[in-house]
């Protein structure tokens, strides 16, 4: 009996120490849950720490980092000081390899390379540009303005604005083209120039000078020839004048003047005063059928109330051609 009892007593044992062991197991779930709280607590600061690590990390990559301002600067003004050394380079390289002049029309384009001082194939600075300018306003008269402009090929443009011209006069055997104000912009030796251009001839009283780049001087003096810048203002005004039609003014004296128009008509206009009046009394009655033929007509409108008209079969115009 003992024998069975230590045998179900030695059977029991591993199941007791089996229990025994397992005892503690039992207790574990007090410790468990706390477990669970700190695990849980400490998974979002995980969290937070890898989401803040990859907002940074796509801030760098979107938002590269900004080169300091004062490297930039200094790397701007290096570049342009490289750019102009080299245009500089090239410049000397390549040098003046051709002039074109833009607007010129009475001076030709070679006076204006020459007045200006350039040459085809010099430096690219063997020549200023400002005083070139200055150099064509003070040796062609007839330019009101220059503006000269280079290229880094080599490329120079002169751009000229000429003084408008109005009239030419003829003395000894040279023709003279006159600005409005009756200023010499212009010598020529054949009138053929200025005729194509559309410029009038005029015929002053007796004139005591007439040098390029100067007014027009008379004998008489300004006082006794003062009528003649009215009169002039009121011939430019007329519409005979601003339809070309004015081939020749005239003035003999301040009550001897006469026009001549379309080469076929002489236009006695008597007085100075009222000149423009006068002319176009004479365009209107122009346009009568009676002068549509090729016979040449002198018409009196020294008297706008009376118009007197009658054939001139001995004029002669051929001077006032090219």
């Amino acid at each position: 009996m003992n024998s069975n009892s230590n045998k179900n007593h030695q059977g029991r044992g591993p199941i007791s120490q089996t229990n025994k062991r397992r005892a503690p197991s039992a207790s574990r779930p007090d410790s468990s849950p706390s477990r669970e709280v700190r695990s849980q607590n400490s998974t979002p600061k995980v969290n937070e720490t890898v989401k803040r690590k990859q907002e940074l990390k796509s801030e760098r990559t979107q938002k590269p980092r900004s080169m300091p301002a004062h490297m930039a600067m200094y790397l701007s003004i290096g570049g342009v000081a490289l750019l102009l050394v080299v245009c500089a380079l090239v410049s000397l390289i390549i040098g003046v390899r051709s002039v074109e002049v833009v607007g010129a029309d009475l001076a030709t384009a070679e006076e204006i390379v020459a007045a200006a001082e350039i040459r085809e194939g010099s430096g690219y600075f063997s020549y200023n540009t400002s005083e070139s300018e200055r150099n064509i306003l003070q040796r062609i008269h007839c330019v009101q303005e220059a503006k000269i402009d280079r290229s880094i090929l080599g490329r120079v443009t002169v751009t000229i604005t000429e003084k408008k011209a109005v009239w030419y006069m003829e003395i000894y055997g040279r023709y003279y083209a006159l600005s409005e104000s009756l200023e010499v912009i212009r010598v020529a030796e054949s009138r053929g120039e200025f005729i194509r251009r559309g410029l009038v001839r005029l015929d002053l009283p007796e004139v005591k000078s007439a040098i390029l780049g100067r007014v027009v001087e008379f004998t008489d003096g300004d006082r006794d020839c003062s009528f003649v810048a009215e009169l002039l203002s009121e011939v430019t005004n007329s519409k005979l004048y601003s339809e070309e039609r004015l081939n020749q003014l005239c003035i003999e004296t301040k009550f001897g003047i006469y026009a001549v128009c379309d080469l076929k008509y002489k236009i006695i206009l008597g007085k100075y005063s009222g000149a423009e009046l006068k002319l176009n009394t004479a365009r209107k009655a122009l346009e009568k059928e009676l002068f549509s033929g090729e016979e040449s007509w002198e018409l009196d409108v020294s008297d706008v109330s009376g118009v007197v008209s009658r054939p001139s079969r001995d004029a002669d115009f051929s001077y006032l051609m090219p």
